[in-house]
């Protein structure tokens, strides 16, 4: 009888053993997530900014709008004046004016 105690203790033991491995394991996992998250952020940061070959356009007030026709410096067009009225998305057998893009 006195050997079953002991087993049922061993086997207790054991159980809560595995307890903490789990937990252990859990924490460890969570930790090495978090630090990825970290290095990955730290690329990023460093790697944002604009790249070389983008360009800036001068194209005057923003908001204006205009019913007439307007001779842009760009082609599609960067901003500036332009309809208040959208053109409605689809596909046209005649080009889309540029003032409503």
């Amino acid at each position: 009888m006195a050997q079953s105690r002991v087993r049922r203790q061993s086997t207790g033991s054991g159980g809560s053993r595995r307890t903490y491995l789990i937990v252990g394991a859990i924490i460890v996992l969570f930790v090495a997530g978090f630090i990825a998250l970290a290095v990955v952020d730290a690329r990023q940061q460093s790697g944002a900014g604009a790249p070389d070959d983008v360009k800036t356009y001068d194209v005057g007030p923003a908001g204006e709008h205009t019913e007439g026709d307007v001779d842009y410096a760009q082609t599609p067009p960067a901003g500036g004046e332009h309809n208040p009225v959208w053109q409605n998305c689809g596909y046209y057998d005649k080009p889309v004016r540029d003032e409503n893009a």
